[in-house]
């Protein structure tokens, strides 16, 4: 049979061959002679290119006519005896079978009967691949067909100490050379002689050598670039100046490098040598460390920032590089009694100057420098407290005077629908314990500015105002102090900007004319800022709250009610709440005209639940955000009896609500009574734009499992069935919904409405009869249906409507004893012969 053979991977050899079968030996007659038998071949390997003498040894070699080398037949056969038999190889590869053929047969294969044809040897890598003049190192050489070494080259020179350590790795020691040179390291075998390669080269390496630097000089605190030009700069491992070495070192090429330059002593010239694998240089190049310059100084503050006009007030200014300051300037006039302290402090007298923000300047040996209004000249004021309380009956104006304070020992109220008061930028007002502003007519007006702010405050806060109370340090302000500013009718009006409001109860208004809060600020407030609107009271004024930054306080809400079409939608817009103190969201608008693009740019941080609370109708088309502070829809608290109202979230007629790929929107309802709605309804669209690997889920605000624990309660509350309501779209509406996920919906079973009574129990059969029908869970009733007449919320006979009692007006009916049925969103209730229509 064939014999498979895998060959060593030579250029132009298979990757495997067979070997030829010359056949099976005849069978042996009795009494005829056996096969040969091979048992030594030597030598047992040569060259590929065949050639070499072997001597076969053995039995039955008499008569032999051919030694047979992987089939393939050998010349130049002597058969000595019948023991002992010489041929020369033929041409081959790898480890073959040999065999000798007589007249008996063919030699079996066997172990003694192996030949191997050896490649001849390839360098493939030398290391180390250079030497310094005049050295011999120790050279390992890989590679293959390290067979019978004879000798190793470099060049023309015998390397000593060959050691063969395997047929693909050597180790060698170099020949010595004396002059700069690179030779071809070649190994010579039996078999042949390793070819020249790009990775056979040794050089022979002199030691570095210096020409110049670039630059040759430089700061004494080093870290500049230096590029140093030479020759034999091969390999470079440390510059060194002095007796430091350089860092970030990068060799160009052989004649070039860059190094960073280390710290050195000022004014001092220190050796530069270049340290290579062969050597460093003899003759060294200078480095020069220039002398230290004289720094320049720099001015980062200024205390205190304020002082009176006459000057006399000792400024401290700190800095760096101080050291000999000889003259300090104050609004361009000399200061007097000039101290340096240290190198980074000095003092110095201001002089008079007139009231502004001036430069201050300071001179030393290394420069001047200045620093822009860094100091203030204020108008010494004589401290004026103005005592206030009661009732505001007409046009009032406070002043902002230098020092004046007003303190509000008692509630201020403005009374009167004539009646305002108006507090001009920079004025500062302190209350009582208890004191509060309130406005049940007219108009409270804070015209603050970015640069001069109205400061609403505790008698017990020295840092506006100064010491008012006149008890030092005894006393310190806290959430509360005070009352707040609260507006509570539809006659009455809050417009505050740049108002900073501290240590009091809030802004409270509620059907309030109109409310603005602008650009002000509310810091360790007990509420934060709070205003609402009622139409069925006479309001419908704009609720405009935006640039607000409240910080360890309440949040901000905004509620709007039965507004007409035409009211101006809540603005709600770029405040930002900081560790809030409340347990609700930070931001919670109701509005049966919500606009979200009047709802931008809010944040908030640190609070229990950052997030914006949303209830109402949604009047223009918006796409639920993804990034930003979450959206919870629903109240949680919700007055009994309370006019027309929605818990949830209703999309006008003609408006989309459009939901992206992975939202989360979280919903909630008032507890301990059915809400009116507390889920998305409506006469719009919704799209639901859900992926199967972003799905959009629409949950409970007792869920964690999805974007995280919004309500901030940790383990305290858990989602259950009809945590809310869900979703109903209304004739003219339209869901579009993918991959949504609903979870913990559905109707209260404990929540169907009831009726108590109906009252009149009659009224004439041509209508006009007001009708009111009492009840419990009447919230959310879409209609009223007497008899055969469904008198529905969108009608104009549906008068009002609350969780205890509807009323609405009878229409025109056949007359008789009809049934009354309620149907709410819970279910229906009917009372069974509850109305009569009586006959003209």
């Amino acid at each position: 049979m064939a014999v498979v053979m895998a060959l060593a991977s030579l250029p132009g050899t298979p990757a495997a061959w067979a070997e030829p079968d010359p056949g099976s030996p005849p069978a042996t007659q009795a009494g005829s002679a056996a096969p040969a038998v091979v048992k030594g071949v030597a030598p047992a390997r040569g060259p590929l290119a065949g050639g070499t003498v072997v001597t076969l040894t053995g039995t039955g070699f008499t008569g032999a006519t051919a030694v047979l080398f992987a089939g393939k037949p050998g010349s130049k056969l002597t058969v000595s005896s019948d023991t002992r038999l010489t041929v020369t190889a033929p041409p081959g590869y790898a480890t073959v079978n040999v065999r000798v053929v007589t007249a008996a047969g063919t030699s079996a294969p066997s172990a003694e009967a192996k030949y191997r044809y050896v490649e001849p040897p390839r360098v493939i890598r030398v290391y180390p691949d250079a030497a310094r003049l005049g050295k011999k190192v120790e050279v390992e050489i890989s590679g293959t067909g390290f067979v019978d070494v004879t000798k190793v080259m470099f060049g023309n020179s015998r390397a000593t100490d060959i050691r063969v350590t395997s047929e693909s790795r050597i180790t060698v020691t170099s020949p010595a050379f004396y002059k700069s040179d690179a030779v071809d390291v070649q190994v010579v075998t039996a078999h042949g002689t390793s070819k020249p390669g790009t990775y056979t080269r040794f050089h022979a390496v002199p030691a570095p050598w210096l020409h110049w630097l670039t630059p040759s000089s430089g700061p004494a605190t080093g870290g500049n670039t230096v590029t140093v030009h030479g020759s034999a700069l091969v390999r470079p491992q440390t510059v060194i100046f002095g007796d430091k070495a350089g860092s970030n070192l990068k060799s160009l090429d052989d004649n070039t490098l860059t190094v960073t330059v280390p710290p050195g002593k000022p004014g001092t010239t220190v050796r530069v040598l270049v340290f290579t694998p062969y050597g460093h240089n003899t003759s060294p190049l200078s480095y020069t460390y220039k002398p230290a310059a004289v720094p320049a100084p720099t001015i980062t503050g200024v205390t205190p920032a304020t002082g009176p006009t006459t000057g006399g007030t000792t400024l401290t200014i700190t800095g760096t590089n101080l050291a000999g300051a000889s003259k300090v300037s104050v609004g361009g006039a000399p200061a007097t009694a000039v101290k340096v302290v240290s190198p980074t402090t000095v003092t110095a007298v201001t002089p008079a100057h007139a009231a502004g923000a001036v430069d201050v300047t300071l001179t030393t040996p290394g420069g001047s420098v200045t620093k822009a209004k860094a100091f203030s000249y204020t108008t010494v004021c004589t401290p004026t407290v103005i005592e206030v309380s009661g009732d505001i009956t007409s046009a009032v104006t406070w002043k902002s005077d230098c020092g004046t304070v007003y303190h509000v020992n008692g509630t201020v109220t403005i009374t009167a629908p004539d009646g305002s008061l108006r507090i001009p930028a920079g004025a500062i007002v302190k209350f009582a314990d208890a004191a509060a502003l309130s406005v049940s007519w007219g108009s409270l007006i804070v015209e603050g500015t970015a640069a001069k702010p109205v400061v609403f405050t505790s008698i017990h806060d020295d840092t506006a105002g100064g010491d008012t109370n006149g008890n030092g340090n005894a006393t310190k302000p806290t959430a509360g102090d005070w009352g707040g500013i609260d507006a509570a009718n539809w006659f009455a009006s809050v417009r505050a900007n740049a108002l900073d409001l501290r240590y009091g109860s809030g802004i409270d208004s509620w059907n309030a004319g109109s409310v603005a809060v602008t650009n002000s600020t509310l810091t360790n407030v007990r509420g934060g800022i709070s205003a609402g609107r009622d139409v069925a009271f006479g309001s419908s004024q704009p609720i405009i709250i935006t640039g607000n930054t409240l910080t360890s306080s309440g949040t901000i809400s905004a509620t709007s009610r039965n507004v007409s079409d035409d009211a101006s939608p809540v603005q709600v817009r770029d405040n930002t709440v900081i560790d809030s103190t409340s347990t609700g969201p930070a931001y919670s608008i109701n509005d049966p005209r919500l606009q979200p693009s009047n709802l931008t740019g809010n944040t908030a941080r640190g609070g229990r639940v950052n997030a914006i609370r949303i209830y109402g109708t949604l009047i223009e088309n918006w796409t639920l955000p993804t990034t930003g502070l979450p959206y919870i829809v629903g109240t949680p608290s919700r007055t009994v009896g309370a006019p027309w109202d929605s818990d949830g979230l209703s999309i006008a007629k003609g408006v989309t609500l459009t939901v992206p790929a992975g939202a989360v929107l979280k919903f909630e309802r008032t507890p301990g009574q059915p809400p009116l709605y507390s889920g998305i309804s409506g006469d719009g669209t919704l799209i639901v734009n859900g992926t199967a690997a972003k799905p959009v889920v629409f949950t409970s605000i007792h869920d964690d499992t999805a974007g995280g624990d919004t309500n901030g309660n940790g383990n305290a509350t858990q989602p259950a069935a009809g945590d809310w309501d869900g979703l109903v779209i209304r004739d003219t509406g339209a869901l579009n919904a993918s991959f949504l996920e609903l979870r913990y919906t559905g109707p209260d079973a404990d929540a169907a409405p009831t009726i108590a009574g109906i009252s009149p129990a009659s009224g004439p059969a041509a209508g006009g009869t007001t009708v009111t029908i009492t009840g419990t869970n009447l919230s959310g009733a879409r209609c009223v249906i007497l008899g055969t007449d469904a008198i529905c919320r969108e009608d104009a006979a549906f008068l009002r409507g609350s969780d205890t009692e509807l009323v609405v007006v009878s229409r025109s009916h056949p007359a008789g004893v009809v049934d009354v049925a309620i149907t709410t969103l819970r279910g229906t209730v009917t009372k069974k012969n509850g109305f009569t229509y009586l006959a003209d």
